[in-house]
């Protein structure tokens, strides 16, 4: 099993345009946007071997109208539910090799 180094996280525009910061556990970490062509978050995670299987990743807004509702492109009733890739990163390359994914619940912390 490979680190997981980057998570890219599927989100509305507005949410692109609006994120402000990302933490992985309590640690602030790098991030980029792109689409392709939905709009998405890639989230540089550098989680490593051996931890926990869950951790927390906390997206932080600069004005988000809608709280939870707004960031992803699908709702499941009162859940915001985004797609997701995870990266794992190659040993010797550079490369990623690809890519567990799925979908995740947004919930909105107060």
């Amino acid at each position: 099993m490979c680190c997981v180094s980057q998570v890219k996280l599927y989100v509305t525009q507005e949410a692109a345009n609006t994120l402000s910061g990302v933490t992985v556990g309590n640690a602030a970490v790098t991030y980029s946007k792109g689409a392709d062509p939905q709009p998405f978050i890639l989230i540089n995670t550098n989680i490593g071997r051996g931890t926990l299987n869950n951790v927390a990743v906390t997206l932080s807004f600069s004005q988000l109208e809608g709280g939870a509702q707004g960031i992803c492109q699908e709702n499941m009733g009162s859940y915001s539910v985004c797609s997701y890739i995870l990266n794992c990163s190659s040993a010797s390359d550079g490369s990623y090799q690809c890519c567990a994914h799925g979908d995740v619940a947004v919930a909105e912390l107060l």
